[in-house]
């Protein structure tokens, strides 16, 4: 992670810089991320962009974002499975898996795997920038329809209870 100085109340601030990867099928939901990244924090830098899980495993050898952001259908590949790879190698890069509607068995699936955060594609772009900086700060989030219901938030637990031992 960089650092950039920014003006607040007429004095230089030291703000990190987040780097951020994002991997999905479609080209103009990219750019959509992308654009409502740059316009919520221009703290927050897109490093690379991939259409293809296959694609991003290079990449983010090469330009070591902080924050993947990837689609949890690929048509290569599940963002599970990117995400699985991805932590393999690089334990430090938090991932962010974007689905289309939610899914308790692939939630589960994605905290098994090592992802920070499940959300749905519809969330705005103050929230998408909340959970990047949230999950590169080394948080883990789950939405807050999951924790409404009881039993879904108890098998949450759970899992991460296995997970951390």
């Amino acid at each position: 992670m960089l650092a950039d100085v920014r003006k607040k109340d007429g004095y230089a601030v030291m703000v990190d810089r987040i780097r951020v990867a994002i991997v999905d099928d479609l080209a103009l939901f990219r750019q959509g991320v992308r654009s409502a990244l740059k316009e919520s924090d221009p703290a927050v830098e897109v490093v690379v962009e991939a259409g293809s899980g296959r694609d991003v495993l290079d990449l983010v050898q090469q330009h070591s974002p902080d924050v993947l952001i990837v689609d949890a259908t690929l048509h290569d590949m599940s963002g599970l499975e990117v995400t699985r790879i991805v932590k393999q190698h690089n334990p430090s890069i938090a991932v962010v898996i974007m689905t289309a509607f939610e899914d308790e068995e692939e939630l589960f699936r994605a905290i098994k795997v090592g992802a920070a955060a499940y959300i749905t594609k519809d969330v705005g772009g103050e929230e998408l920038i909340s959970v990047v900086r949230r999950v590169q700060a080394g948080n883990y989030l789950i939405n807050d329809s999951v924790l409404a219901r009881p039993l879904l938030a108890s098998r949450v637990l759970h899992t991460f209870r296995e997970l951390a031992s």
